[in-house]
């Protein structure tokens, strides 16, 4: 689709596919494109389910854009919902997608039925690959997270290595780390209206506003045997974790 992102007209690539409503829009993590969003051919995804997942620019097919923004992606986000989301879409954010999926619902919630945050930045410690990105050479970084035992990361590793630009990858990580300094993500989280849920990796478990989470009535749900990336290590758990989610918000539209 051709769109205006970040003042730049450019052609944004996505994969479509239709069914069931309402559309899960999946918003991939940092520097990963559609393919990798999703962990495994989209066969295997939610099937019967209508589908949206976009290359984020310097992603895929998608080109890259200079001085690219978090805020800019839940801009596009919100272009795509409108355009091909068919209604009201699901979103489920991963990561960096989850910071543009909040921002997305907290500017424009009549787009969203609902919001799966899958790990997504919500507090200065959490950008622990892009913190690395702004001050050290990709390749360095690629390296270090390749001989890390994190689940899922030397995969992750070498989705980095790929990256359509660099550039880009480097001005969304500068974003992250303003993002996760600055504002109260936490606090605009909990308080969004829509239906909302919280998934992590059960090796995950020390993020430290897990209990804040809970307290503040915001439901959290922890897929076993898996770290930051559950599309990789669990596939079949975490699309059955969204789901059930998308089956709850769809019999009780808010």
């Amino acid at each position: 689709m051709p769109l205006i992102v970040a003042g730049r007209r450019i052609s944004v690539s996505c994969m479509r596919r239709e069914g069931a409503e309402p559309t899960v829009f999946l918003l991939p993590g940092l520097g990963m494109p559609a393919t990798e969003a999703l962990g495994v051919p989209i066969e295997r995804v939610l099937p019967g389910r209508a589908l949206l997942v976009p290359d984020f620019p310097g992603t895929g097919e998608t080109p890259g854009v200079a001085n690219l923004t978090v805020e800019h992606l839940a801009d596009l986000a919100g272009d795509l919902a409108r355009v091909l989301g068919k209604g009201r879409v699901v979103v489920v954010g991963h990561s960096m997608g989850g910071v543009a999926g909040l921002l997305l619902c907290r500017h424009e919630p009549s787009l969203v039925a609902g919001f799966v945050n899958v790990e997504g930045n919500l507090g200065p410690g959490d950008c622990f690959v892009s913190r690395h990105v702004v001050t050290e050479p990709l390749d360095e970084v690629a390296d270090a997270l390749a001989h890390s035992r994190g689940p899922g990361m030397a995969r992750y590793a070498a989705t980095l290595r790929r990256v359509r630009s660099r550039r880009t990858l480097l001005s969304l990580s500068r974003s992250l780390v303003e993002h996760c300094a600055g504002p109260p993500l936490l606090d605009w989280f909990t308080a969004l209206s829509v239906p909302k849920t919280f998934v992590t990796g059960a090796s995950s478990r020390g993020l430290p506003y897990l209990t804040d989470l809970v307290e503040s009535g915001v439901a959290v749900l922890s897929i076993p045997r898996c770290g930051h990336f559950p599309m990789y290590s669990r596939p079949a758990a975490y699309y059955a974790a969204i789901d059930q989610f998308v089956k709850a918000v769809s019999a009780n539209p808010h």
